[in-house]
């Protein structure tokens, strides 16, 4: 499952949106210009995440939460994103909400609150090491 099938992100010149919330949650990244880099880490710790099992959704399908990656708070506190139903019709079936930046956090659902843990992060398998693998510079200016 592809991110962008799934969740709208909203994106925002004003940077309040999904990357600076992170950005500003997660310890000191260098995540590029306009935070590209961490659009890519996001999608790619989320298709991970969903092949894993690792998207949990809520019994009535409200919301959905996700580790984002093995991102921590300056306190080793676990990143998560929370998206909640999409109202609009044809549009992805959840929309970006939130990011908590605690284990446990309150996830409110009409006048319910549900308390939550946050899911573990994808697991990751290094690539292997390649002794012989030389790398080529072309310095011509």
């Amino acid at each position: 499952m592809k991110l962008v099938d799934l969740i709208w992100l909203p994106y925002s010149d004003d940077k309040d949106d999904y990357r600076s919330h992170i950005a500003s949650a997660a310890i000191d990244e260098d995540w590029g210009q306009d935070r590209r880099y961490l659009w890519d880490y996001v999608r790619d710790n989320f298709e991970l995440a969903y092949q894993q099992g690792l998207v949990r959704q809520a019994l009535d399908k409200s919301y959905i939460l996700f580790r984002v990656g093995t991102l921590t708070t300056r306190e080793a506190e676990p990143l998560t994103m929370l998206a909640v139903k999409n109202r609009l019709s044809g549009k992805q079936p959840y929309v970006y909400k939130t990011i908590f930046t605690r284990k446990r956090f309150t996830v409110r659902v009409g006048d319910s609150d549900i308390t939550e843990i946050a899911p573990e992060p994808p697991k990751y398998s290094p690539p292997a090491y390649h002794a012989d693998f030389n790398l080529v510079f072309n310095m011509a200016i």
